[in-house]
């Protein structure tokens, strides 16, 4: 439909962009350009359609540019700064879109010859970059990659931690208590296995929550079910490292409750175990880089 009414949108866009360089649009056709052009890379790059990145990106930076051109020739300024800021204005948006702009400015000089170009490329690219940098990402194609779950500031060493899961660390067994267990029975079971909290679950082994040793003590004669708390952290067989440290980060206690998928309680993990893990995993990258 976009198509149909403003041809220009669709394709590469390659004819358009030219006829803005050469100063052939008015200003009213540039803002319908820009318009459907925006509006059908929204729609495909939503719908995960086939639609390209740079040459959107260029499309629109052009179309934007021209519109600033046509501002600032009724500033007072020379005619000639509809070309510049065209051309500045296909930088400054692709430069951002996909995170190059030192190379898009040396396109820009290697293509016009022009210092002047180049120093307004400059200028329009880095103020561009610091802003999207800050409320979008470094390019188009890192935004896709975090919402994969890559954030590719973070470094290759944490990135590496997603390959190892809980089920690879030190995953202490413990035996847990039942929901009907008394806080003096629960106070003897943590006296005989030398920890200060216990893990309660019900007849199926699911974790239900967990009982400290103060709050067993207190309420000596109360069933562990009356006795829960059931604000706690807890990690599954299957995170990652990466996850781990974001629970471990959080916590405050002995040991981390560790399920299965069926919420079935397997054991605990210490937050030394899992900073153990880390530094392993790291240690290991950086001994395969020196190599």
């Amino acid at each position: 439909i976009i198509g149909m009414l403003v041809p220009e949108a669709v394709g590469l866009g390659t004819q358009s962009v030219n006829d803005l360089l050469a100063g052939e649009k008015m200003m009213g056709e540039a803002v319908l350009m820009l318009l459907a052009k925006l509006a059908a890379t929204v729609v495909c790059i939503g719908l995960g359609l086939v639609g390209g990145v740079f040459s959107p990106a260029l499309f629109l930076g052009a179309s934007l540019g021209y519109l600033a051109g046509f501002i600032a020739v009724g500033l007072g300024y020379d005619p000639s700064a509809v070309v510049m800021l065209t051309v500045v204005g296909m930088a400054a948006v692709a430069g951002s879109v996909i995170g190059a702009p030192i190379g898009v400015v040396l396109i820009v000089f290697e293509f016009t010859r022009s210092y002047e170009f180049a120093v307004a490329a400059i200028l329009a690219v880095s103020m561009s970059s610091f802003i999207s940098t800050r409320l979008f990402c470094y390019s188009f194609f890192d935004r896709q990659l975090i919402m994969r779950g890559f954030d590719l500031r973070q470094g290759r060493e944490f990135l590496s931690l997603k390959d190892i899961s809980v089920s690879e660390l030190d995953v202490e067994v413990i035996t847990p208590v039942s929901e009907a267990a008394t806080g003096d029975e629960m106070v003897a079971h943590l006296r005989a296995s030398n920890r200060t909290e216990a893990y309660v679950v019900d007849t199926d082994g699911k974790l239900l929550g967990v009982v400290p040793i103060l709050t067993a003590l207190a309420a000596q004669n109360s069933a562990a079910s009356s006795l829960i708390n059931a604000d706690y952290l807890v990690l599954k067989l299957s995170d990652d490292l990466q996850q781990a440290l974001s629970v471990a980060r959080q916590f405050v206690g002995e040991a981390i409750p560790v399920i299965d998928d069926s919420g079935a309680l397997v054991g605990c993990i210490s937050e030394g175990a899992i900073l153990g893990g880390t530094l392993d995993r790291q240690e290991e990258v950086k001994g395969r880089e020196r190599n």
